[in-house]
């Protein structure tokens, strides 16, 4: 089976690689070469493995051949319609996510709509290795992380990038 699309490279002046395929159009573009570029320009930043984010829309019937390397993990959102997964049965809708083992091969994704687009987001990269703290509906490392997200949230600081540069300072061990 031909891939019904080709990555588009970090490096591309293209925003959308489009091609068609026996099912439909799928679009997709790389949008997170932009992040990658923000992340490790910023010294204040921890550096993170490098993350892999494309951003799909099929036509209806159209179909997506991704490989995702091995022991990458992957997770595809779906920001509208419905995406099937031929190899498992699965369906997934709007607003719900789909994680992959990370056996490395290809994730074939379909649009079984026969009116509507489908649009995803594919994030894919290799495996963070870090502990993970939960708390409602925040994730961080560890639970003083947890409870210092409550405090700017209850504040009206949370996410705010000069508080989070601020408390990453005075957490990096010397």
């Amino acid at each position: 089976d031909k891939p019904a699309i080709l990555y588009v490279g970090k490096d591309t002046d293209h925003s959308w690689l489009e091609e068609k395929t026996e099912g439909g159009e799928v679009r997709v573009r790389d949008v997170g070469a932009t992040l990658n570029k923000a992340i490790n320009s910023d010294s204040n930043v921890k550096s993170r493995p490098t993350i892999n984010i494309q951003h799909a829309t099929f036509q209806p019937g159209a179909k997506w051949k991704v490989h995702v390397p091995h022991k990458q993990s992957a997770l595809l959102y779906v920001r509208r319609g419905i995406a099937a997964f031929p190899n498992t049965l699965s369906t997934i809708t709007a607003l719900q996510t789909a994680t992959f083992a990370a056996d490395g091969d290809f994730i074939d994704v379909w649009n079984v709509s026969k009116q509507n687009d489908l649009d995803v987001l594919l994030l894919t990269g290799d495996p963070l290795k870090e502990s993970i703290a939960m708390g409602g509906p925040i994730v961080m490392n560890t639970s003083k992380e947890i409870q210092d997200a409550y405090q700017q949230l209850s504040e009206g600081k949370f996410l705010d990038r000069d508080t989070v540069l601020q408390q990453h300072a005075l957490n990096r061990p010397k």
